[in-house]
């Protein structure tokens, strides 16, 4: 006997079938499986340049963030900050040597260690927030603001660090993120606050938690936390 051929049903029905399942690929599956198992991240560069003569003392940071994961992140209350580098004299060998190791123990990805000094953020010359709102997947935004250095500033820090999640995450806590000035060693930190309840007349104090604490990493794990920051020391320079 001659061999069945496949009836023109059978083979739309294959073809609907193999549509379907693309579908389901492209659409749930490279779409919303896929991304859901890759941390997210996203991707900063800085850049710090004088403006006008020597003495206008006025330079330009900008800052430029790239969503480079697969799925759109929010981008949470941020801090920038800059400061004057200070650099003190470097000591021994055997402490440097001691320096070098916890650098390279920590596996940072920026930053550096130096022989002949130690260099450390010293009085703090200006922050601010940028509130950046969310990014989808490849989407980037830039940041750019003329700043005013303190006469006779060479060297300056930035340190720029922004809190970022999915865009679904959970909103069962009572805790706000929050910035504060550390009066003890001159820093920018994060804290998660819960506002005090008390009354109209005599209102409660807020109650918050560093970013070493217990509730403040009990935060980011039911919110979904993640964080990006860049730690950089530029020399300024005037434009010729």
């Amino acid at each position: 006997m001659p061999p069945t051929r496949p009836s023109s049903e059978s083979v739309k029905t294959l073809l609907l079938l193999l549509t379907f399942v693309w579908a389901i690929y492209t659409f749930v599956w490279k779409e919303h499986v896929v991304p859901s198992f890759q941390e997210p991240k996203i991707e900063i560069n800085s850049a710090i340049e004088a403006v006008g003569d020597a003495d206008s003392g006025l330079i330009r940071l900008a800052i430029k963030i790239k969503n480079t994961s697969l799925s759109s992140v929010e981008l949470l209350q941020d801090n920038w900050a800059l400061y004057k580098l200070v650099r003190l004299k470097s000591g021994t060998e055997k402490q440097f040597l001691k320096r070098l190791g916890a650098f390279l123990e920590e596996g940072s990805t920026s930053g550096s260690i130096e022989r002949s000094s130690i260099v450390k953020p010293g009085a703090l010359l200006a922050a601010g927030s940028l509130d950046l709102g969310s990014l989808k997947s490849g989407e980037s935004t830039s940041f750019s603001k003329l700043i005013k250095l303190p006469p006779g500033t060479k060297e300056i820090y930035l340190n720029f660090t922004i809190p970022f999640s999915p865009k679904a995450r959970s909103t069962e806590t009572d805790l706000v993120l929050q910035w504060e000035y550390d009066r003890n060693d001159g820093m920018i930190k994060p804290l998660v606050c819960k506002p005090g309840l008390g009354v109209a007349t005599q209102p409660a104090k807020r109650r918050c938690y560093g970013h070493f604490s217990q509730p403040f990493r009990q935060w980011q794990k039911q919110n979904n936390i993640y964080s990006s920051k860049v730690n950089e020391s530029f020399a300024v320079q005037s434009r010729s």
